[in-house]
């Protein structure tokens, strides 16, 4: 049985920062005897004081300083863990810092670590690899009929992002390929269905309400070319002797809205569209992300007037809300096709 909590919001602070309900299912962790589930990593003292959020974290780019740290537990009604170097301010400035901060009353301490250009490119390497095993995923889709549900792949691809054991993540993915590679050689497939692509805004989490909605309609999404799917999965070069440079070129390169102009994703679409033997197109915007609701028009056009396929626009949040409408939308869309 639930246990009822009774609830007191005062008219002038109703308005303060909350952090998402569904953080209290987590187990938290538990340091020091208390139990910590959510925490805001700012150093602003109004958002520390008016924020729900069970603890700090107050990590800053500049020389850790105790008026900082002081101002920040002064204001601050949970535990704080404060920087206190590591970096360039290492050594017994560091030490003396971390014991100050200690002294006022940090709950704890955050020491960084000085990022090497070894580092770096040992990180580049690993990340190519997990992209490589995620394309070579998301890619089982151009397979007509589909091998598996659209949901399935987003789930893995979305839920890789999450995962802390970074260095077995392509093993794992490619391991995943060739059971799904098998299982479609055995005969194991979706059938034949109307082929959906989705773009726009990240379809992960609480949007995935708009694949199930399509999926449920009789479509499958073979296709994600958004911000949680194929949109951002570059490669960066290896080869590159300025590890810096080759980030910039990997981050410049993906087509996201906030570029203007955006060649970039009507590229990628146009091409995504033909490979994955696309019968229509779902674009997602969620209402925070207005910059993909100003590229609807040159999207829209793209789909309908090149490609000659149908095209819809999901305008929804993160809410559950909506969930009745975007079904009916998604079933009319789905038997249209």
């Amino acid at each position: 049985m639930k246990k009822f909590v009774p609830v007191y919001e005062g008219e002038l602070r109703k308005h303060s920062i909350q952090v998402p309900r569904c953080i209290s299912e987590c187990s938290g962790i538990r340091i020091f005897g208390r139990r910590i589930k959510s925490l805001v990593f700012s150093t602003d003292v109004a958002i520390i004081k008016n924020i729900n959020a069970d603890a700090v974290i107050a990590v800053y780019p500049f020389t850790p300083q105790p008026a900082i740290t002081q101002a920040i537990l002064s204001v601050s009604e949970v535990p704080v863990f404060a920087g206190v170097g590591g970096g360039l301010t290492n050594g017994q400035r560091s030490a003396s810092i971390a014991a100050y901060a200690e002294h006022q009353g940090a709950f704890g301490l955050v020491c960084n670590t000085f990022i090497t250009e070894e580092a770096i490119r040992h990180e580049i390497h690993l990340n190519n690899e997990i992209t490589k095993s995620l394309l070579r995923l998301q890619y089982l889709m151009a397979n007509a009929p589909a091998p598996v549900s659209g949901l399935n792949i987003v789930n893995t691809a979305y839920g890789s992002g999450f995962n802390m054991d970074v260095e077995s993540l392509p093993a794992r993915i490619n391991d995943l390929a060739d059971q799904i590679e098998a299982e479609y050689a055995a005969g194991k497939n979706e059938g034949k269905k109307p082929r959906i692509l989705v773009t726009g805004s990240p379809s992960g989490g609480a949007a995935l309400k708009v694949i199930r909605a399509i999926e449920d309609a009789g479509a499958v999404v073979v296709a994600f070319e958004n911000c949680s799917g194929l949109k951002s999965m570059l490669l960066t070069d290896e080869e590159n002797p300025d590890v810096y440079d080759a980030l910039a070129r990997r981050y410049l390169g993906i087509g996201c809205s906030c570029m203007s102009p955006n060649p970039n994703r009507l590229a990628m679409l146009d091409k995504l569209i033909d490979e994955f033997h696309v019968d229509g197109v779902v674009d997602i915007i969620l209402q925070a992300c207005h910059t993909y609701n100003v590229e609807t028009a040159l999207v829209g056009k793209l789909v309908k007037e090149k490609k000659g396929i149908p095209y819809t626009v999901v305008e929804t949040d993160y809410s559950q809300s909506d969930v009745g409408q975007i079904q009916t939308r998604m079933a009319a869309f789905v038997e249209m096709l």
